[in-house]
C-alpha cells in the first residue's frame, strides 16, 4: 500500500514538474488555484488582494490548509503594499497606512544568503545585519542573532530562512 501511494505521489509530482516547465501549459493549472483560493477565502475583497498576477509556478509554491484562513480572522488585517519604514512599534506601508503592531515576520523567499531584510535591521550596536552577516548569516542554534537581541530566524521545512523582529510586543497583533 505504501509502496503504491508513493508511486502516486511520485506520478503526480512528476506531472505537475512536466507541466509547470512551459508558462503556457503552467497557466491551465491557473483555475486550480483560483477555485483554492475562492474555497478558503470567502471575502471578494480580501481573494482580489491575495491572488496573484503571475502563472501558478512561476514563484514558489506554498502548499498548506491553513495560511489563507488564518489572513481571513478578525485579528488579521492584509496591507498589500511594501514596508516603507518601521517607527518603534508602527509600521508604515508604502501607501502611507500606518498599523501598531507587536511582531514583523520577514520571508526572504530566494535569497537566502543574503537576505534582502538585513540591509534594514541594526544591532544593539547600529551595525547593519547585512554587515554583520556579510559572509553567511550567523545564528546562535539557528534561532537568536548576536548583537540584535529583538531579531530571530528560522528555518522552514525547505530551509528557507524567515527572520522576525519584535519591537517589544504587549497583545498579539502581527505584520506579515
Amino acid at each position: 500500500m505504501q509502496r503504491a501511494f508513493r508511486r502516486l505521489l511520485d506520478v503526480i509530482l512528476w506531472t505537475l514538474t512536466s507541466v509547470m516547465r512551459r508558462e503556457r501549459t503552467a497557466r491551465l493549472l491557473n483555475p486550480i488555484g483560483t477555485c483554492w483560493l475562492a474555497r478558503q477565502v470567502p471575502d471578494p475583497a480580501l481573494r482580489a488582494a491575495l491572488t496573484p498576477n503571475f502563472t501558478l509556478g512561476c514563484k514558489r509554491l506554498l502548499l498548506s490548509n491553513t495560511y489563507l484562513p488564518a489572513l481571513t480572522k478578525s485579528n488579521v488585517e492584509l496591507i498589500p503594499h511594501a514596508l516603507a519604514e518601521v517607527d518603534g512599534r508602527v509600521v508604515v506601508g508604502a501607501d502611507g497606512t500606518r498599523r501598531e503592531i507587536d511582531v514583523i515576520i520577514f520571508g526572504t523567499g530566494f535569497d537566502v544568503s543574503h537576505p534582502p531584510i538585513a540591509n534594514r535591521i541594526r544591532g544593539r550596536d547600529g551595525t547593519l545585519l547585512s554587515e554583520k552577516w556579510s559572509k553567511s548569516p550567523e545564528a546562535y542554534l539557528a534561532t537568536t542573532t548576536p548583537g540584535a537581541p529583538n531579531a530571530s530566524s528560522f528555518c522552514g521545512a525547505a530551509r528557507s530562512p524567515t527572520l522576525w523582529f519584535t519591537p517589544q510586543s504587549t497583545s498579539p497583533r502581527v505584520a506579515t
